[in-house]
């Protein structure tokens, strides 16, 4: 996209300290901050930095692998139940997938904490 239109924006110093500060954080020019906040705020989508996305990506998918692993546990019991196998998972197997699950969800309420 070719960009041929200007916009002037005064700040005060304290406003254009509250930017640079931004722009270390989500790294780019004052340009890029002021554009990507533009577009957060008009899609009421957070703004967050690379290493916040990560955090919520790498917890979210730590969900994910314990939903499917859940989702076979309970696939088994259906089995069972239905009488293609002899016998349940074992105990462990069910106290495992459950802390698996709660150390997931954990984690990934703790990321949308720390969200700005």
């Amino acid at each position: 996209m070719r960009r041929t239109k200007r916009f002037e924006l005064r700040v005060s110093d304290e406003e254009r300290a509250a930017i640079n500060a931004a722009v270390a954080r989500f790294g780019g020019t004052p340009t890029t901050f002021i554009r990507r906040a533009i577009k957060a705020a008009l899609s009421q989508q957070p703004l967050l930095s690379s290493r916040e996305l990560d955090e919520i990506v790498t917890a979210r998918e730590a969900f994910r692998r314990a939903a499917v692993n859940l989702n076979g546990l309970l696939h088994e019991v259906y089995r069972f139940q239905s009488g293609y196998l002899d016998e349940l998972p074992a105990p462990e197997e069910f106290r495992f997938m459950l802390d698996d699950v709660r150390n997931a969800a954990t984690r990934f309420s703790d990321s949308l904490k720390r969200l700005p």
